[in-house]
């Protein structure tokens, strides 16, 4: 283990205090990885094993080298991890218990720390405990060689206001009491709320009411974890003296600003509702090209389609119509497989009203899966089966039903071999107002039906599957059912 000469100024102090803390929390965890494969393998992506076999890879802010674990597998040519905590005890010891021999743990500042480049440089869940994040961000990007791959993982401010309302106060106070007191007089008996909320709202049936619910996302997500993986994120979100909730555009600025990042590799992913991923790689010359000025940059936006445009084209979408009609910028007959596009091309799909007219729904939803990214969104809107008029062309009706083809805790009930988190579902009464209009509707029946849209839409949504079920056709069915998936 090699260690670092540290200036104690006052950011470095406010982060020694930060680390000193979390070290406590790690090395008072049982041997191992606290996370399991999946967690990890979710942090990372859209980096998977084959960016990193035969690579160069650092971690700052490592901890108990949790993670390293997981990256150890991954073959990469040298691991190594930068702690600034006396966690790094926990991490050796973890690290030797591994086959996995290419390692090294540095106890230092990872704010100052300098190397000669790395293929890959990633960053998970310690940038918004800094007391100056963006100092935190430009060691990463400082650290990755030319022509290598950087990747972080940090707290939204998006998505985060319970945490941020309520405990954010908590943890104020608290983290300045002894680690012990925190962990088991104040982090445990919170945790059993959280866990019981998480738990219950992965029992509900996905979408209508249930996913309005705050932070139902990530509660999803963590539900699949027992009660002691609970204690331990109440008492990391407590523990820490600085925390620091990250929005889009902070992000989306400090990725713009460094002029070594490639702004056509760079990257943001909404993970789980509350936080960010985001990445790119740096210029291979390690500077922007001379012929490229600031101004000329492309957005950091991924590619995002927008399935049977219509007259509906879309700023930022690829368009895509079989009518040339409509000038789509590609002219495409959905019927027909494979789509003209790489796999994981797209960060989102919209396809509104398109799958009713197509022959094999199930066929769609398989490429659009292979074409969406990993993390990306697919938002779907077709008809309700009990809506009253249609178009002469539809060849489906949608229920709520139709999620359950694409998760494999319904496979004896039609699982399709096709795998979509459904994140919404949404029952519309009335969803076409414009052609209201059309047929001679006036301003004040208008806005009577719009008041009863928004009513038994509600109604409906407190539970989309009771109100398919039994009453759709009381009120004269239902216009509309949305989707939304994630990869």
């Amino acid at each position: 283990m090699k260690s670092l000469d540290v200036v104690e100024d006052s950011k470095t102090v406010c982060d020694k205090a930060t680390a000193d803390a979390f070290a406590t929390s790690w090395n008072n965890l049982p041997e191992g990885s606290i996370y399991t494969r999946d967690q990890f393998e979710d942090w990372m992506l859209p980096l998977t094993k084959k960016d990193v076999i035969g690579k160069r890879v650092l971690e700052l802010g490592c901890g108990n080298a949790s993670l390293m674990v997981h990256m150890a597998d991954w073959k990469p040519a040298l691991l190594e991890g930068v702690d600034l905590g006396d966690s790094v005890l926990s991490a050796e010891k973890n690290l030797a218990s591994n086959s996995f021999r290419k390692w090294k743990v540095v106890k230092g500042d990872l704010v100052e720390f300098q190397s000669d480049g790395f293929d890959l440089v990633y960053c998970i869940g310690v940038l918004h405990h800094l007391k100056e994040p963006e100092k935190g961000f430009q060691s990463v990007v400082r650290n990755t060689r030319p022509g290598g791959r950087f990747h972080c993982w940090v707290y939204a401010r998006e998505g985060n206001a319970p945490v941020i309302f309520i405990v954010d106060p908590i943890r104020k106070i608290v983290s300045h009491l002894p680690w012990w007191f925190t962990k088991y007089f104040v982090a445990a008996p919170l945790s059993v709320p959280f866990y019981f909320y998480a738990k219950i709202l992965a029992a509900l049936p996905r979408g209508g009411f249930a996913s309005r619910l705050p932070m139902h996302s990530y509660m999803i997500w963590i539900s699949k974890r027992e009660f002691a993986f609970f204690r331990h994120i109440a008492f990391d979100q407590l523990v820490t003296p600085q925390t620091t909730y990250l929005s889009r555009s902070v992000l989306e600025k400090w990725l713009a600003s460094d002029p070594k990042i490639d702004p056509a590799s760079t990257y943001m992913i909404k993970r789980n509702g509350n936080s960010w991923k985001f990445g790119g790689m740096i210029w291979p010359s390690g500077v922007l090209p001379s012929g490229l000025i600031q101004s000329q940059r492309p957005k950091n936006d991924m590619k995002k389609l927008n399935l049977g445009s219509g007259k509906e084209k879309k700023e930022g979408y690829v368009n895509i119509d079989w009518q040339e009609l409509y000038s789509p910028d590609l002219s495409l007959d959905l019927n027909v497989f494979p789509y003209p596009f790489a796999d994981g091309e797209f960060e989102h799909i919209e396809a509104f009203h398109v799958l009713e007219h197509l022959d094999k729904p199930f066929r769609v939803m398989t490429e659009l899966r292979r074409i969406l990214a990993a993390g990306g969104k697919l938002h779907i809107k077709v008809p309700h089966f009990s809506r009253a008029m249609t178009h002469a062309e539809h060849c489906h009706g949608f229920d709520v039903t139709f999620p359950y083809y694409f998760d494999k805790r319904y496979i004896r009930w039609g699982y399709f071999g096709t795998d979509l988190e459904l994140e919404k579902m949404e029952l519309h009464w009335m969803a076409f107002f414009h052609l209201l209009r059309t047929l001679g509707y006036g301003s004040i029946p208008l806005f009577f039906l719009w008041i009863a849209d928004r009513s038994i839409s509600f109604l409906a949504n407190l539970s989309p599957s009771f109100c398919s079920r039994i009453w759709c056709y009381w009120v004269g069915g239902f216009e509309e059912i949305e989707y939304v998936f994630k990869k």
